[in-house]
Order: C-alpha cells, then sequence, then structure tokens
C-alpha cells in the first residue's frame, strides 16, 4: 500500500501581521501549498495569544472555500484555547475534531 501524498500546510505563525490576507493568498497562489496551519491560542490553555474568530473569519474570506473535504485551500486549526466549545465560529469544528483525533 502506498503511503498518502504529501500535504503542504505551512504556519502562518511566522507570517507578516500587517498584511495578513495577501500572506494567506501567497501560501496558495504564489507557494503552491495545500493548506495553511492556523495556530489559534487564547492566553488561558498556552500563554501566547495569536488568532482569533474575526481574524480566522476575515482570512478565510481572502482564498476560495475547499471544493472537497480536507482539499486544497482547508485551514489546518491548531486551537490551544481553554474552552473552545464556547466560541460559536470554532464549535462545530471542535466536536468534529473529537470525532476525529486527540483534543488537547
Amino acid at each position: 500500500m502506498a503511503p498518502p501524498p504529501a500535504i503542504i500546510a505551512p504556519s502562518i505563525l511566522s507570517a507578516d501581521f500587517a498584511d495578513l490576507g495577501t500572506a494567506v493568498e501567497n501560501v496558495f497562489e504564489t507557494w503552491g501549498s495545500d493548506w495553511v496551519h492556523v495556530d489559534i491560542m487564547d492566553g488561558h490553555f498556552v500563554p501566547n495569544i495569536t488568532f482569533g474568530p474575526p481574524v480566522v473569519t476575515k482570512i478565510k474570506g481572502r482564498v476560495p472555500k475547499p471544493s472537497q473535504p480536507l482539499g486544497k485551500y482547508t485551514f489546518d486549526c491548531h486551537m490551544m484555547i481553554a474552552e473552545v466549545c464556547n466560541i460559536p465560529l470554532f464549535r462545530s469544528a471542535y466536536f468534529a475534531l473529537r470525532a476525529l483525533s486527540f483534543v488537547e
């Protein structure tokens, strides 16, 4: 059995925050990545604070929606949030992830 193809998913945590929308577009259009990795931290679960629901919503609007589940333009979100199920934008993702993998 052949291994699954590699998925390229660079993290936007190292992007230019002053132009985050363009950085996300470039991940796909210029660099040819499959997904983008988004570290979401609330300052409670881990001491750092990064992107919240408004930022994720805005940057998702800069690229097309995936044409199939886990296809190109997927946002791979690593949610390090104390109470993720209390944030409406992340609630459905939280419950879907619980069925697929572990929850920190």
